[in-house]
């Protein structure tokens, strides 16, 4: 993925810190070169290499880059979501990543993830790589790199000689990039959707295996609670959780190219006028405890992404529902 954004931009600018990227590789299990050495001399029937696979956690691609260097990612998720899918209340999408290390196939189930570089990825740019992903039929191997989304995204703007702005995409751009894919995409309305309706879309969605673009207001939280306004942002819907009482709320996870893969984002009631609701972001403590939220962000667009010949959007079909439920209970 790297090497095609360095060949669109970096390439050509200064001060490139040349086109090789490296691969940290994590376990849960203390590996060494010795251990690798030893099932390449003793080979893969070694019984002890499965147990060793087993503890594969994933990699991150480095870039050679001054900042944001966080390329593709791809770590197992937190214990609590382990066979998410046989849960109700809470699920993820993940996909199998299968990399080579010295001859050895390792595996990952997870979404790829990268660190927007605000040159070749802005925050739409991201989500949408990282959509891409996570359609169920595509091939992981396959996905456009972010450098070329970019593009497909701008190149219908008349007289356009700035391939890679560093604002972010409008809405108009994010669908065209989502038109080259040859993807039918959905402009679900918000306006029209509380957050429990907003929650009942996203589990939709995700128990059919495609993934949501959410585009966001982003604002900051000072110390004393104020908000400050921070700009819009997008991220890609990945899962959900349901409350499981009424102190709970429900939420669901998302990869924000800002914070990082599967990141959990909780409803709230707004209390601003002009806004119906919104989500908190937290981050965890070291004690693993959840801290106070650090940024609020309010819904703007959400766009869904589907095969071509998925005429109809979830509407018709959840309007329908509900009615019959009406009618006989």
């Amino acid at each position: 993925d790297y090497l095609e954004d360095f060949s669109k931009y970096y390439a050509k600018s200064f001060n490139n810190g040349s086109y090789k990227s490296a691969r940290l590789h994590f376990f849960s299990e203390k590996t060494s070169h010795k251990t690798i050495d030893k099932f390449l001399f003793d080979g893969l029937e070694d019984k002890n290499i499965t147990a060793w696979k087993d503890s594969y956690l994933g990699f991150i691609v480095i870039k050679p880059l001054a900042e944001t260097f966080i390329g593709k990612t791809c770590l197992k998720p937190y214990p609590s979501f382990s066979n998410s899918y046989k849960k109700s209340y809470k699920k993820i999408l993940t996909k199998d990543y299968t990399v080579d290390l010295f001859g050895i196939d390792l595996i990952v189930k997870s979404i790829a993830f990268q660190e927007k570089d605000t040159i070749t990825s802005v925050s739409a740019t991201t989500s949408l790589w990282s959509a891409f992903h996570a359609l169920k039929w595509s091939d992981v191997k396959e996905v456009t790199s972010c450098s070329e989304i970019l593009i497909n995204a701008v190149n219908h703007v008349t007289d356009s000689k700035n391939n890679f702005p560093q604002n972010e995409l409008t809405t108009k751009q994010i669908l065209r990039a989502i038109d080259i894919e040859g993807l039918k995409h959905h402009d679900l309305k918000l306006d029209k959707m509380d957050y429990p309706l907003f929650h009942e879309v996203v589990k939709i969605h995700i128990d059919s295996g495609l993934p949501l673009i959410f585009g966001l207001e982003v604002e900051s939280l000072k110390n004393e609670g104020n908000e400050s306004n921070s700009g819009s942002h997008a991220v890609t819907i990945l899962g959900y959780k349901d409350a499981l009482s009424e102190e709970e709320s429900p939420c669901i996870y998302i990869h924000d190219n800002r914070l990082g893969p599967y990141v959990r984002a909780t409803y709230f009631p707004a209390t601003r006028d002009e806004k119906k609701w919104g989500l908190k972001i937290q981050k965890k403590d070291v004690a693993g405890q959840w801290k106070d939220a650090h940024e609020v962000m309010y819904p703007r667009i959400l766009i869904s992404l589907t095969k071509q010949k998925v005429r109809l959007s979830h509407e018709m079909a959840l309007n329908t529902m509900v009615l019959l439920t009406a009618l006989f209970y």
